[in-house]
């Protein structure tokens, strides 16, 4: 179950325009919803964030990808440079447990193809109505 959702994103540096992003503008209404459903909902300008917390930031979701065989990599940054657009470029969203524990990351690439942080939010506000 979620009960805790980090949205991380930039106020200097806007999203690029690419599937991974699809349906970002939509996402702060999104998470206002998903709040009124009793889910816990952070949203963390990563700007503000030392380079030791957003490191932080990246290997919980890096964590939540290696458990669920998620690719990340490529969506947060490059072959060479991993997270590179983490946050910025492309927005991020972790999901926690009651008990802290990761469990999710949005954006991420399985063999089906890409699931934004639009598709995770939008089958959220549906099961909890």
């Amino acid at each position: 179950m979620t009960v805790k959702i980090i949205y991380l994103f930039s106020e200097k540096v806007k999203p690029v325009n690419a599937p991974v992003n699809r349906g970002i503008k939509d996402v702060p209404r999104m998470l206002e919803k998903v709040k009124e459903k009793g889910v816990l909902v952070e949203m963390i300008n990563i700007d503000n964030l030392s380079s030791e917390e957003k490191l932080e930031k990246y290997l919980d979701a890096a964590s939540a990808s290696v458990i669920k065989k998620y690719k990340i990599r490529q969506i947060f940054g490059t072959r060479r440079q991993s997270a590179v657009f983490f946050g910025r470029e492309v927005p991020a969203l972790i999901v926690y447990d009651e008990k802290g524990n990761v469990t999710d990351v949005y954006p991420h690439e399985k063999i089906f193809g890409i699931k934004t942080i639009w598709d995770f939010l939008n089958e959220v506000i549906k099961t909890q109505q």
